[in-house]
């Protein structure tokens, strides 16, 4: 067991060293931090950075469909997997989507509904954590994870950690 311990820490580790990191600069840009980050990890050292991307996409009410679109813009090959298509109206009580909800609804669904025009991927799947592990462990697949922090931290607690 300490083995395969060692192994899949020395690959987390080679995987994150791949990354370079990226501090959001507001309370709402997390994504767009998170874009940048995996944009670099690909090669894409000029040309972009929050500025850029904070232009091209003129929001503070930014969406997971949006991320897929940004990355898509600079070339790469989106799978986007979601267990809502659509904007979440479970969310009108966070601060970022609060205020601009009902627009977002519409301008999220247009996003969604030219998705597959636009080469991205859009499947309606609750992926697995074991699916994920292996992605991450072969190399192949950069992934962008969004997780609700309250819930993250909860879960934390409930298992024992810190």
């Amino acid at each position: 067991r300490t083995v395969r311990r060692r192994t899949l820490s020395a690959a987390w580790h080679r995987l994150a060293d791949g990354v370079p990191h990226v501090r959001q600069t507001y309370n709402w840009d997390c994504g767009l931090a998170c874009v940048l980050m995996s944009l670099r990890a690909m090669g894409a050292t000029t040309g972009c950075d929050l500025k850029v991307l904070r232009q091209l996409c003129p929001t503070t009410s930014i969406w997971t469909v949006d991320l897929a679109y940004l990355l898509r813009r600079f070339g790469a090959d989106v799978s986007f997997c979601t267990i809502t298509l659509g904007a979440n109206p479970e969310f009108a009580s966070e601060s970022f989507y609060r205020d601009n909800l009902n627009e977002d609804c519409a301008r999220v669904e247009r996003l969604f509904d030219r998705a597959a025009s636009e080469g991205i991927s859009i499947e309606r799947v609750s992926v697995e954590l074991d699916r994920l592990k292996d992605y991450a462990l072969s190399g192949e697949y950069l992934m962008i994870i969004l997780v609700d922090k309250q819930k993250l931290m909860a879960a934390s607690h409930f298992i024992g950690g810190s």
